[in-house]
């Protein structure tokens, strides 16, 4: 409820994370890449630049697909809030194990 209400206040300082991993249960551990984002968020009110953003993300995801991202994008833009997130800082770690991976192969 709270990260709702920041980012519905486009108040302030947040943190994003994203973590890809794959569990080894015979090892007792997980291999894992992760980033984390900090930065400030504010909701795109401006009706050109939240179009131009939907059909960014319309084309990132499913490209080529002119007339059914049209369609979509016609019947539900008025409904969506996009959030823009400044990124501000990047951190990352990956597991112990996928580092060392990586040091071989160079």
């Amino acid at each position: 409820m709270n990260w709702i209400i920041l980012f519905l206040a486009g108040l302030c300082e947040v943190g994003f994370t994203y973590c890809l991993g794959r569990a080894k249960g015979e090892k007792y551990t997980t291999y894992f890449r992760s980033v984390i984002a900090f930065g400030h968020v504010s909701i795109i009110e401006d009706a050109d630049e939240k179009l131009a953003t939907a059909r960014l993300l319309g084309n990132r995801y499913n490209p080529h697909q002119d007339e059914a991202l049209q369609k979509e994008i016609d019947k539900g833009l008025h409904r969506m809030v996009m959030i823009r997130m400044k990124i501000e800082h990047l951190t990352g770690k990956e597991a112990i194990e996928l580092a060392r991976k990586k040091d071989k192969s160079l």
